[in-house]
C-alpha cells in the first residue's frame, strides 16, 4: 500500500485561527514572565561585578539577551507545535465535512470514518447516527409511497387515505419546519 503525505493545510481559515489562538496564548505568557522575571532580576550588582571584563550595573543587562533568545527559541517551536497540533483537529473535521457533503447530495449509504488515532469518535457517532435514522426514515416513507400508489392503482381509497395519514403523521414527527 502507498503511504500518501499528510496534506498539512487544508481548511486554511480553521487553522490560521488556531494557530493564531495558540501564538497569541503564548506571545501573552512569555511576555509576562519575561517581565516578571525582568523585574525581578533588575537589582544592583555588587561591588565585586564591577571588576568584571564588561561593566555591569543590573543582572538584567545580562539576562535580557538570553530571555530575548529563549524567546525566539520559545516561539519557533510553538509555531511548529500549532502546525503539527492543528492538524489533529483539522484533519478529522475535514473528512466529516467531506462525507457530509455527500449526504446533502443525497448518498445516505456514506459512513463517516475517521482514524483510530483521532479524538472525534463521538461526533463520528453522532453523525453516522443522524444518517442511519434518516436513511431509515427515508426508506420507510419510500415503502409508504409505494403502498399508497398500490391501493390507488387497485382503487381502494379508503385504505390509501388511511396509509396517507399515517405519511404525514411520520413526516410530522421530522420536524421539517
Amino acid at each position: 500500500m502507498e503511504r500518501r503525505r499528510p496534506v498539512r493545510f487544508i481548511k486554511k481559515d480553521i487553522q490560521c485561527w488556531l494557530i493564531g489562538i495558540m501564538v497569541s496564548f503564548f506571545t501573552i505568557s512569555l511576555s509576562a514572565g519575561f517581565f516578571i522575571f525582568y523585574l525581578w532580576s533588575h537589582r544592583k550588582v555588587g561591588e565585586t561585578f564591577y571588576k568584571a571584563h564588561y561593566t555591569i550595573n543590573y543582572v538584567s543587562d545580562l539576562l535580557l539577551p538570553v530571555m530575548i533568545i529563549c524567546g525566539l527559541i520559545c516561539f519557533v517551536f510553538c509555531i511548529i507545535f500549532a502546525l503539527l497540533f492543528q492538524q489533529k483537529i483539522v484533519g478529522p473535521l475535514y473528512r466529516i465535512e467531506q462525507d457530509l457533503r455527500k449526504v446533502a447530495e443525497g448518498d445516505f449509504n456514506v459512513r463517516v470514518k475517521i482514524r483510530a488515532t483521532d479524538r472525534f469518535h463521538s461526533l463520528e457517532d453522532a453523525v453516522n447516527s443522524a444518517i442511519d435514522t434518516m436513511r431509515r426514515e427515508l426508506v420507510n416513507i419510500y415503502f409508504s409511497l409505494s403502498d399508497i400508489q398500490e391501493l390507488l392503482e387497485t382503487e381502494r381509497y379508503e385504505e390509501a387515505k388511511k396509509e396517507v395519514a399515517r405519511l404525514k403523521e411520520r413526516l410530522e414527527r421530522l420536524k421539517l419546519s
